[in-house]
This record gives structure tokens, C-alpha cells and sequence, in this order.
């Protein structure tokens, strides 16, 4: 006889609590179905494949096709974070649900997508086959930036660098408003040369995490020695971490290499000590990434290890733990008393500008002619002409900075200053009037110390010269 056909009264994918009427041809004396069943029509709730047997009054069998039926028992939907579950106040990340079907999230989002920017738990309910479902909760965790920088603008008379100082936490100094890298750390901090007014910009940042945790066998307390053969301990790390320092015991003096190892043994990171025998306390700041069957190995296989006492898995704080050995749990090798670090997480604040003028605020600044300085060189005295009563007069670095004040007021015009003591190097003469609010910059002249007790020649000419120079 031929095939038949299965008349199915709906659809074969149902709703829990559901069923589906299965129908066999008429015509028929007898039926045999797959789950047992000799009626003509069966009606199924359960998942699964149904077939029928139809037979004729002769005893002949004629075949059905298969049907699957399909109990839909969950369509809830399934949250992915698209991103880190902490962030940073001012950032963002994406939650995107497996159903995006009239999708409304906890925070009244609506769509498959939600961006997420304050901390809390949500979940997102989405309509399925069979009616409206809400995800398992998941967290959000945003902290707070730092408090933005106080920085102040400084003034510096002529070219050179400057000394800026932020009020604020983990302060970095950037040459840009946005991006770029830092150039600078710290509350004070004196910028590079600059020869026109410059803008800095101070970054405080809020840090997170960072936190010290205990790893590993306290202790090589329980039985053990010097292995035989030598293995490792495999752990596992669940998010990355710093190995900072472990606990050895080691038998017999000599040089011993400490290697970090992936799954497949490939060194990732190596440390070498020349040790005495006994216990040491070594300092590896090694860097484990997320991964499994990760290793501490020491090729010399000369460090005390444990054979009894020994009871697997060890925490790596809660970060990772410790799984296994290469001859199983009985045995842990050589290294004890893990201390490990979490990544640490900035959480920058906007940048505030610091910017250093070239010049004298509130002051007049005026190159002439009618102040002059000699001798050029110099090696001892330099003599500054043209000197009005209530003057100052200052010799500047190349920075700006004062080096030198005439220690005397200047008489009948002439002011006297010493440089013995000053550096070789290019400086600036200074005069200054408080009570007119003037400066003003001598021509520049060549000046020149004594080297090693023979003045430096220089050829005859006019001054002023272009710059008052100490060698």
C-alpha cells in the first residue's frame, strides 16, 4: 500500500500547556501510532516525532509520513552586555536582548538595543510565539568620575618653562583638551619649553579596584620535599590579575628561573633569582590573562613541593583558583601564599586648562636702547648704564627665572652686579620700575666667565650684543 498522510489540526509548534491534534486518513480498519496509541486522531502535547500505521481489513499496512511536534517551553529572553559590566560615569554600554519582539527594557527603553549610563539592574521583556516574557536581571555598575582639576594659569616673563599646579586626585597633564597621551603626572608639574602662550590641560582621575588578595597554599605545611621528577600546578584565571609575590621554599642554594606558562606550556613571562637555601619571598609582578591550565613552572625542580595535605581547589583570591597538578591532587608544586592584584580603573574627569603666558601681566614691557651692559665678556662684574632712581635690576635665566638682583641701588645711573657665581649660560638683564609698572629688557650682551682661570676671547665689536652669555 501507499503512503499516507498525517493531518495535523494547527500547527506543530506549541505553547506549554498546549496541544496539537493529530489526525490519521479514514478508511482504514485499524491504526498503530508511534506513541502507542491505536486511535484514529491522537491529540499530543509533548515534544517529539509521530508517525501513524494505518491497516486494511486484509491486515495490509500503509505508512505515514513523520511529523515533529515542538512544545515551546521558554522564550525568555537572554541579555548580552556589549562591553564591561563596570564603566566609567560618562560612558556607556549596549544591552541587547535575543528577542527584540516589542522589546521593552526595565528602564522604559524600548527596542533589541538598550544603552546603558547609570548603575542597576536590568531586565528587558519581549513578546515570544507564546506571549510576553522578562529576561534574568543583569547589573550595571557606573562609577563616578573624579572631581574636575583646579588649575591655575601662570604668567613667565620670557620664554622658558613654567611650574603649573592642579588641586585634585591622580592628576595627569595632557597637551590636548580630548585624547592623546599624558606627558606629565603629578600635582605640580613644569611644563616643556615655550616660547608663546601655551594651553596645558590637568586630568583628575577617580581610581577603583586595584586591591591586593591572598592566593594559592597558605603554606607548605603536610608532608612533601624535593620532587623526584618535578611538575606544576595548573590554575585557572577568570578575568586578568598580577602575580606580585609567592612564598617558595627552596632546597639547597643556586639560580632558579620562575616562568609564567600558557596551556600548551609556552612561556609567557620569566623572572631568574640567585637564592640561599631556605624561604623566600620572591617578587614576580607577572601579568595573567584570562585563560585555563595557565602555570607557575621552575625548571630546576629544586623548590620544596607538597605530596600530602594537599586539597585542590586553592582560590586565587576571586579572581581565579588553583585546579590541579601534572600528577594529580595529591601534589602541589613549589610556589605558596599567592598575593595577587586586580586591574586598576580610572575614571578620568573633563580636563581643565592651565595656560602659561609670555610676558608680565599688568606690566609694561619695553625693549631700549638706553640700557646698556658691559663688559661683554664678563667674568666677574657686569656694570648696567642708564638706570633711573627707583629701578631694580635683575639678571634672568634662560626660563625667565631671577638668577641675580643688583645687591646695591644703582649710583649716578650705574648698577653693579657679580657673576662669579653664575652657571655658563645665556641670561637676560632686568630693569624694572614698580612704582612707573614698567620693565624694561636691556639689548641683549655677551658676557663671558673665566674657564678654567683664562677669560674667553671674544672678537671686539659694538654692543649690545644679541644676548649676555656666560660660558
Amino acid at each position: 500500500m501507499g503512503p499516507i498522510e498525517i493531518i495535523t489540526a494547527g500547527g506543530t509548534t506549541i505553547c506549554a500547556g498546549g496541544s496539537v491534534q493529530l489526525d490519521a486518513p479514514d478508511g482504514f480498519t485499524s491504526y498503530q501510532w508511534s506513541n502507542g496509541s491505536t486511535a484514529p486522531s491522537i491529540t499530543v502535547d509533548q515534544s517529539g516525532n509521530y508517525s501513524v500505521a494505518a491497516f486494511d481489513g486484509n491486515g495490509c499496512a500503509a505508512l505515514s509520513n513523520s511529523v515533529v511536534v515542538s512544545v515551546v517551553t521558554s522564550e525568555q529572553p537572554v541579555i548580552t552586555i556589549l562591553g564591561e559590566e563596570v564603566i566609567c560615569q560618562g560612558a556607556t554600554v549596549d544591552l541587547v536582548s535575543s528577542v527584540g519582539t516589542n522589546a521593552v527594557w526595565s528602564n522604559g527603553a524600548t527596542g533589541a538595543t538598550a544603552s546603558i549610563g547609570q548603575s542597576g539592574t536590568y531586565t528587558v521583556t519581549a513578546d515570544g510565539a507564546c506571549g510576553a516574557a522578562t529576561s534574568e536581571p543583569v547589573s550595571i555598575t557606573v562609577n563616578p568620575a573624579a572631581a574636575i582639576a583646579l588649575a591655575d594659569d601662570v604668567t613667565i616673563p620670557v620664554p622658558g618653562t613654567a611650574d603649573l599646579i592642579a588641586i585634585g586626585d591622580n592628576v595627569k597633564w595632557y597637551a590636548d583638551e580630548f585624547g592623546g597621551s599624558a606627558i606629565g603626572t603629578g600635582n605640580a608639574w613644569t611644563t616643556p619649553f615655550v616660547n608663546t602662550t601655551t594651553t596645558f590641560w590637568a586630568e583628575t582621575n577617580a581610581q577603583y579596584g586595584g586591591g591586593l588578595q591572598d592566593g594559592g597554599k597558605p603554606d607548605n605545611s603536610g608532608g612533601g620535599g624535593l620532587p623526584s621528577t618535578g611538575s606544576q600546578s595548573f590554575f585557572t584565571a577568570w578575568e586578568p590579575f598580577t602575580i606580585e609575590t609567592v612564598t617558595v621554599y627552596a632546597i639547597g642554594a643556586g639560580q632558579r628561573t620562575i616562568n609564567l606558562c600558557d596551556a600548551a606550556g609556552a612561556v609567557l613571562q620569566t623572572a631568574t633569582f640567585d637564592l640561599a637555601d631556605g624561604t623566600h619571598t620572591l617578587t614576580l609582578n607577572f601579568d595573567v590573562p584570562v585563560g585555563v591550565d595557565l602555570s607557575l613552572r621552575c625548571p630546576q625542580q629544586s623548590f620544596f613541593r607538597n605530596n600530602s595535605g594537599v586539597a585542590y581547589p586553592y582560590a586565587i583570591g576571586t579572581m581565579g583558583e588553583l585546579t590541579n597538578s601534572g600528577f594529580g591532587t595529591s601534589y602541589y608544586y613549589y610556589f605558596y601564599d599567592w598575593k595577587v592584584r586586580a586591574p586598576m580603573m580610572e575614571c578620568p574627569a573633563l580636563r581643565d586648562p592651565a595656560t602659561v603666558n609670555i610676558g608680565n601681566v599688568g606690566v609694561t614691557e619695553v625693549t631700549t636702547a638706553d640700557v646698556r651692559v658691559f663688559p661683554s665678556p664678563a667674568s666677574d662684574n657686569v656694570r648696567v648704564e642708564g638706570v633711573r632712581a627707583g629701578e631694580t635690576v635683575s639678571i634672568l635665566d634662560a626660563q625667565g627665572r631671577i638668577a641675580l638682583q643688583a645687591a646695591t641701588p644703582a649710583v649716578d645711573g650705574i648698577a653693579t652686579v657679580n657673576v662669579e657665581r653664575l652657571a655658563p649660560g645665556s641670561y637676560t638683564v632686568q630693569v624694572r620700575s614698580a612704582e612707573r609698572n614698567i620693565v624694561r629688557i636691556a639689548h641683549r650682551a655677551l658676557i663671558a666667565a673665566i674657564v678654567h682661570g683664562t677669560p674667553l676671547r671674544t672678537s671686539a665689536g659694538v654692543f649690545p650684543f644679541p644676548r649676555m652669555h656666560f660660558l
